[in-house]
């Protein structure tokens, strides 16, 4: 984790192990939830399951469809306050 700012889980077990191997690394990598940069969850506290990504492999071509959707927009909230973070 030395090279990386910032870690994202897509929910709240790879939050879990990424929070251990963080802490273990010595590094004061920043780690949040892909979702919670999603402007409409933005009130979501971390970790939350609220906040997960689910796996879609089981609900067909639409629940890839909806979790695409998830992440472009929580991506678009990522990108949209990387000046702000950049500062």
């Amino acid at each position: 984790f030395a090279d990386i700012d910032l870690a994202l889980a897509m929910d709240e077990s790879n939050y879990a192990d990424l929070e251990g191997l963080i802490a273990r690394s010595g590094q004061d990598t920043e780690l949040r939830m892909m979702r919670a940069f999603d402007p409409s969850l933005a009130h979501v506290p971390e970790p939350s399951p609220q906040l997960d990504v689910p796996d879609p492999y089981w609900s067909g071509p639409d629940g890839f469809v909806a979790v695409l959707h998830m992440i472009e927009k929580a991506a678009d909230g990522l990108v949209d306050g990387l000046p702000e973070r950049l500062r």
